[in-house]
């Protein structure tokens, strides 16, 4: 009798290990994988900031100054450049890129700005609300587009 009852004692020992090990990894690899959807989440948010960053610098570059162009034979961009650098953004990201700067370098254009991704798993579990990332777009000065190519 007493070898009928060793089995059903080692199964149970089985048992209550393989829940104790589920109740240690379970939490653990949760948080793994809330982890990489957050950071997933932050790569594919500064892929598409650095579109909206190029697609800005390409849209600035149209608002070339022809008149300072001619007079000077150098590239100036009109005042409203900026802004259409971050509507162009906004359209993209919805808001989360955010242009500081858009600047002239001899014929090249340049948009800088930073991306502000959301990470809730972060932030539930490290306590990191977003994560932020500088962007850069490059993009060649248009002259005279706006002139109808002249």
């Amino acid at each position: 009798m007493k070898d009928n009852l060793q089995p059903a004692a080692c199964d149970r020992e089985s048992g209550q290990s393989f829940i104790v090990m589920l109740l240690v990894i379970l939490p653990v690899l949760l948080l793994v994988l809330a982890v990489a959807y957050d950071l997933g989440n932050v790569a594919a948010g500064v892929a598409i900031a650095q579109n909206a960053a190029d697609l800005g610098a390409q849209e600035a570059g149209k608002l070339v100054d022809v008149d300072y162009l001619a007079a000077w034979q150098e590239v100036e961009l009109r005042p409203e450049a900026a802004l259409v650098a971050q509507r162009v953004a906004d359209d993209l990201t919805g808001g989360a890129f955010r242009v500081d700067g858009v600047y002239v370098q001899e014929n090249l254009i340049l948009v800088e700005g930073r991306v502000s991704v959301r990470t809730p798993f972060l932030d539930a579990f490290l306590g990191i609300p977003r994560v932020t990332r500088p962007v850069a777009g490059v993009a060649e000065a248009s002259h005279g587009t706006e002139m109808g190519g002249e």
